[in-house]
Formats: C-alpha cells, structure tokens, sequence
C-alpha cells in the first residue's frame, strides 16, 4: 500500500494489488491525527485518522483540547476503496501520529484538557476498532511526567521526563498489565561543576 500525503487537506492511499484509490479530504477547519498498523486476527492493515473540527479559532497547534475540537475516527482498510466513520470518540489526543505499534493495537497520548499534565495512554484494537485506556507507570522519582511512547524489545514503553530534563525509561513486560511497568533505565542531568576553558 502507498500512502501519500498532498498539502492538508488531502491524503490519498493507493492500493497495487487491487488497484483502488481513496481519497480523504478534509475541509478546511478540520486537522487530524494518524495511525497504520496491521491486525493479526483478521490479517488487515488499517488506516486509522481522528479528525477534529474546530469549534474556535486560536487553540494550541499541538492539543486537541475538550473545549475546542469533536473528533471523529475515521478508517480505511487496505483494498477498500471508501473510508468508515465509527463515530465520535471521547479522548483528546496530542495531535501526531500514532507513536507505537503493539499486540494489534495502535497508541496515542491523550490529555483530558488544555492546561492538564495528567496524560492518558490510549490504545486502539484494529481488530475490534475500538479504544482503550492503557495503564500507566507511576513516575517515580520525576515530579511532573511529560510522556513519549515506544517499543522496546517488543515491549510497549514510555520514556518519562520531567521539567529538570530527568529521564526514565519504563518497559510493560505483560501488556496491559499496570504491575508489570519496570523502570529499564533512570538517566539524570549532568551539571558541569566547573565552567568549560
């Protein structure tokens, strides 16, 4: 499958094998998040996109807040030639592509609100086309965590910094399971005690 990506607002996916083409445009006041991952069950690959609407002009080029934006999850499945809509979903995500691919399941981060630091991990089963929370890792020693997703040795993971640029690198070794987060790694700030010549 080829995706390709034209200047907002237009994403088109073409499709060899079945020579197929669709195409996603979006209007104008729309911006969107995307996700591609491949199902094991059913043994598709999908294409998922949150789509938010704004309600008001000026909001943040980087969150999808609860006061600005509805979203709805669009989906295109390879050798369809016409995307799906499921509707209207709860979550605000941070406006990026989906960071991680584990166990079928895409992952994004979500925030509740505009100016809150409680990050959800949100995963989305290709299979089932539908959303759920992940648990997440308890900071430890950082005081305000900010999140970044990945994949560690096939393990789903986040990379946990602090506002002092402290880093720990948490691995869930049974997915989906919040007592299985072990702390991999804790990498700290280096301050030079004395000025460089």
């Amino acid at each position: 499958m080829l995706l390709q990506f034209f200047s907002n607002p237009h994403l088109q996916s073409f499709n060899e094998g079945f020579h197929r083409t669709a195409i996603l445009s979006r209007d104008p006041g729309e911006v969107g998040s995307l996700g591609f991952g491949f199902s094991p069950t059913t043994k598709e690959y999908k294409l998922v996109e949150i789509v938010y609407k704004r309600k008001r002009p000026r909001v943040s080029p980087h969150l999808a807040a609860s006061n600005s934006f509805q979203a709805e999850v669009r989906i295109l499945t390879l050798g369809d030639s016409r995307w799906r809509s499921l509707g209207m979903e709860p979550y605000q995500f941070i406006r990026q592509p989906s960071q991680v691919m584990v166990s079928g399941r895409l992952h994004w981060i979500s925030q509740p609100g505009k100016y809150s630091m409680d990050n959800q991990f949100i995963s989305f089963d290709l299979t089932a086309e539908q959303f759920q929370e992940v648990p997440k890792p308890d900071c430890g020693s950082l005081d305000r965590c900010f999140y970044k997703l990945l994949v560690l040795q096939g393990h789903f993971s986040a990379a946990a910094s602090d506002a002092s640029w402290g880093l720990e690198i948490w691995v869930m070794k049974e997915y989906n399971m919040k007592a299985s987060w072990i702390k991999e790694f804790n990498i700290g700030t280096y301050q030079c005690k004395e000025p460089l010549p």
